[in-house]
């Protein structure tokens, strides 16, 4: 083994995430334990195989190796579920890129972080948010505890900010809260909520800095059975929400892409 090989399979073993490597024909040549430990597998399993050999519930179209290989283009982070010839199921967030060599196209290169017991936390986080919704007979959400009237103060900068959130909460528009971590910015959404006229709606709060950013999309908005490899149809956030509030705590984290996107509910 070669100088340069040594300090590379050191490497590829050091670092905390799963890469895989394959060939411009979709042959695994290179494979870290971290990702075999990821797949459930093991690297002789996948060294030497076609990536639709060892991940059967994977496409020409869901893989995002075979996809880098097709186009070119780099996927720099996509969301992906499959399951291995086994039958076992992993969710996963990849970075992948087409590797090129004297100007022609090598292979792929994917650096995947497993997500799968996020990804189970966070379905359940909805689960228990949809059997929690408050009934349509006006009860008030018990996600809400406080009131604008429990801001007890003297102080006319406050008393300012409570003058405005009694006006934010008769419209309809979005409305920001910003302030130093500690302040009282979910008090103050929780008062807005139920000072309007959707307070008997659900009030629900996500902290966008706790998920990565592939899985909150679809804690957001939701996902379609067959919108990628493994989803099945799930109501999202936005949708639980209806005829409530969403407050979206650390709403700076999210991905610069997800931030443009909207509900249409």
């Amino acid at each position: 083994m070669k100088d340069e090989d040594v300090w590379l399979h050191a490497l590829l073993e050091s670092v905390r995430v799963g890469v895989h490597a394959v060939n411009d024909c979709g042959v695994t040549i290179l494979y870290n334990q971290t990702a075999a430990t990821l797949d459930g597998l093991s690297r002789e399993e996948v060294l030497g195989r076609h990536v639709l050999d060892v991940y059967p519930s994977l496409t020409e179209e869901t893989s995002s190796l075979l996809r880098v290989l097709r186009s070119g283009d780099p996927v720099l982070l996509r969301r992906q579920s499959y399951r291995n010839f086994r039958g076992d199921e992993v969710h996963t967030a990849n970075a992948t890129r087409a590797v090129y060599r004297d100007g022609r196209l090598y292979g792929a290169l994917e650096i995947a972080q497993d997500i799968t017991e996020v990804q189970h936390l966070a379905e359940r986080v909805v689960e228990l948010q949809a059997a929690t919704r408050p009934p349509r007979s006006g009860e008030r959400s018990a996600a809400v505890r406080y009131t604008l009237d429990d801001v007890l103060t003297a102080d006319p900068t406050l008393l300012e900010m409570k003058a405005r959130a009694k006006r934010a909460a008769r419209t309809s528009s979005p409305v920001l809260i910003y302030g130093p971590t500690g302040t009282g910015k979910e008090l103050f959404a929780q008062g807005i909520h139920a000072a309007s006229p959707r307070a008997n709606g659900p009030f629900i709060a996500q902290n966008c800095a706790a998920l990565p950013g592939p899985l909150l999309e679809g804690i957001l908005f939701g996902t379609v059975k067959g919108s990628f490899t493994g989803a099945e149809n799930r109501a999202g956030l936005f949708e639980l929400a209806s005829e409530g509030t969403l407050f979206l705590d650390e709403i700076h984290a999210l991905p610069i892409d997800l931030q443009a996107k909207r509900s249409t509910d």
